[in-house]
């Protein structure tokens, strides 16, 4: 018995990951991120369901040009 429950969490371990890398995206979410801790623990697949969408793209980790490195200090 313990075999088959070590594999079926493998499973949905696995479809939840790819559940997650796929649906994080179109909910503008890092699909990478969710996918790692949806292949951790499962059920935060359903999380992800849950939230509702970003409504505002993600900030870059990034300052573009010198006045935001001005406003930020050196990044």
């Amino acid at each position: 018995m313990t075999p088959f429950i070590i594999a079926a969490y493998g499973i949905l371990s696995i479809a939840a990951a790819i559940a997650a890398l796929v649906e994080a995206p179109r909910r503008l979410r890092n699909g990478q991120a969710w996918a790692f801790w949806s292949f951790l623990f499962p059920p935060v697949v359903g999380l992800l369901w849950l939230l509702p969408a970003r409504t505002a793209p993600p900030r870059p980790a990034r300052a573009e040009d010198d006045t935001e490195r001005d406003i930020f200090g050196e990044i």
